[in-house]
């Protein structure tokens, strides 16, 4: 009996679903190591990150997996493998804990190479429970007060860390700092909470690029108004993660209804404010993803982040719809992601989603922005 988590039967079906598709190779074999994770025995952590350049690539790619002990894809001595088969070269994976703090978008600015955006857990993201698709999880529960950063003195504490591990002396070259907390009690602490983190970059550390919040709790247009006034440039990436099956699959406190987040977004643009969602794919069907993209795209600055859904526990592949336990269900969300968006000039970031629908090409054009 085939394993849910087991969407691409071959490295031969990888090449005729890329001609049937129209999709690169390095696309379907990321989309499938995504979706079921990775063996790598040099650690028994679940979830592992590595950097990876296929043999059939010319740049290298980041992953953000589950580590699988069962899975096909192998990481033995830096070379990743399918089914025994070499499909690329590694570097050694570290542990993914979803309440790190780390760069992404890396470039080259005066002769140093350095990460332009970060992404913050700054309020035990471990903590968050309730949707039943989620894995939040902590590498060591011990250290979780270190990674607390509720308060002025732990987010200067923090950031002086990390300045001095990166050898740089302010945030002035940040362009965006994305903020991925886990809930708060209301949507006034949460408010407070991201006053806060803005007054300590801004003030202290000479950031001057986009505050970008990721949750749900934002809601009132009076919070919208006041993170326009006092944090801008302020973009909200709304956490919708689901069209269908809301009431089952999200914790109560998640559980609003489209419309409401529609016209949550809808006043946030009308403010000012950039707007996106956050999305998991496989978990609806592709018909009402189709129609409710198409409902969402009109009230979007920014492209929307649509997650590959990984399983952190083998249970979890029940949560699938019937229709997403192959991988031709996640090309053809990409082809209708595609027309969706075609007459936007908004396009995925590779570098913001290590685990998308798309890699290294887009509506037919090579993908040549930064990548990890």
């Amino acid at each position: 009996m085939q394993k849910t988590n087991q969407v691409l039967k071959s490295l031969a079906e990888a090449e005729i679903l890329k001609k049937h598709y129209d999709v690169p190779i390095t696309d379907i074999i990321s989309l499938a190591l995504n979706l079921e994770g990775i063996s790598y025995n040099k650690t028994d952590n679940p979830r592992i990150r590595f950097e990876m350049k296929q043999h059939n690539s010319k740049q290298p790619l980041f992953h953000a997996i589950t580590n699988t002990t069962s899975s096909r894809w192998t990481h033995i001595n830096n070379k990743v493998s399918f089914l025994g088969e070499e499909i690329g070269i590694a570097n050694t994976p570290e542990e993914d804990v979803c309440d790190s703090t780390y760069f992404r978008k890396f470039e080259k600015i005066k002769g140093k190479i350095l990460g332009t955006e970060i992404t913050i857990n700054s309020n035990s993201r471990s903590a968050c429970k309730g949707c039943e698709f989620c894995g939040t999880y902590n590498l060591n529960p011990k250290d979780a007060d270190g990674k607390d950063l509720t308060t002025k003195e732990k987010i200067r504490k923090k950031i002086n860390q990390t300045l001095k591990e990166e050898k740089i002396s302010n945030f002035k070259h940040i362009t965006g700092i994305g903020v991925v907390t886990g809930c708060f009690p209301d949507e006034n602490k949460t408010l407070e909470h991201l006053l806060m983190l803005n007054n300590v970059f801004r003030e202290e550390y000479k950031f001057k690029g986009s505050l970008k919040y990721l949750g749900a709790q934002i809601r009132s247009e009076e919070s919208l108004r006041i993170l326009f006034e006092e944090a801008n440039p302020f973009n909200i990436y709304f956490t919708v993660e689901c069209f269908e099956r809301r009431n089952n699959l999200l914790k109560k406190s998640k559980q609003i209804q489209l419309s409401e987040i529609k016209n949550i977004l809808n006043k946030a643009k009308k403010i000012g404010i950039d707007t996106s969602i956050l999305y998991i794919a496989g978990l609806d069907s592709l018909s009402v993803f189709e129609r409710e993209m198409k409902e969402f795209k009109p009230l979007l600055t920014t492209f929307p982040i649509i997650n590959t859904m990984q399983e952190y526990v083998p249970a979890q592949g029940l949560l699938k719809h019937p229709e997403a336990n192959n991988i031709e269900y996640f090309l053809k969300k990409r082809k209708i992601v595609e027309k969706i968006f075609s007459e936007t000039t908004l396009k995925p970031r590779v570098w913001e989603n290590y685990r998308g629908l798309f890699f290294t090409k887009y509506n037919g054009c090579e993908i040549n922005d930064t990548k990890i």
